[in-house]
């Protein structure tokens, strides 16, 4: 020890009295002298650099924060999905998309001579108690007519005195002599007529 700290007895050539630091002043100034060299010699030891960080330690730290950004957007994304979905049910309720009316099928006018003509009476058979000649079965309110050729459920337009039905081919008929329709009861109550008049024809088509 090449001199003494204050508050150590002193000799006369200036070091210390105590053996071994035995003086706490001494024993202070030592434990500080130590601590400076160690704190001086680390800038040395690493080439004055800082040591470097862990490069695992902030990939990790980076992944973190990417998956918390990518569930955060995900979040927002469902919920802007969530809130056009509910927005377009809102809509489609308030304004419901109107229906299209059923169109009755149109006359087949001829090209020739327009409708055709024809001998029509009222049926005078049973419509109930049997199948018909179509294979159904009718009840007395049945709306149709009974045609020998014309295929069963064929639509036609029948038209007497202005008034215009659509109606089916429901049977095979007539067999009274000089007729070419039969109308049921129901319809020829709906035309207006009774016994045998002349009736106008026309097949209904689609559009």
């Amino acid at each position: 020890m090449a001199g003494a700290a204050a508050g150590c007895r002193v000799r006369r050539d200036g070091t210390c009295a105590g053996r071994g630091f035995t003086c706490p002043a001494c024993r202070a100034a030592a434990k500080g002298a130590a601590y400076d060299a160690v704190e001086d010699a680390r800038p040395a030891a690493s080439g004055g650099r800082r040591r470097a960080r862990d490069p695992a330690r902030a990939g990790l730290a980076v992944r973190r924060v990417s998956a918390v950004l990518a569930q955060r957007q995900l979040s927002l994304a469902a919920a802007a999905v969530l809130g056009i979905v509910v927005a377009l049910a809102l809509a489609a309720r308030d304004n419901p998309v109107p229906k299209a009316a059923p169109r009755l099928p149109s006359p087949a006018v001829s090209d020739l001579s327009g409708w055709y003509r024809a001998i029509a009476g009222v049926r005078s058979r049973p419509l109930s108690g049997h199948a018909s000649g179509c294979g159904t079965l009718l009840s007395p309110k049945a709306l149709g007519v009974d045609h020998p050729v014309l295929p069963c459920g064929t639509k036609l337009f029948i038209e007497y005195r202005g008034k215009t039905v659509l109606t089916t081919v429901v049977d095979r008929g007539p067999f009274a002599p000089g007729r070419e329709f039969e109308v049921t009861p129901a319809l020829a109550d709906l035309l207006g007529f009774s016994g045998v008049q002349t009736i106008r024809w026309s097949f209904a088509r689609a559009g």
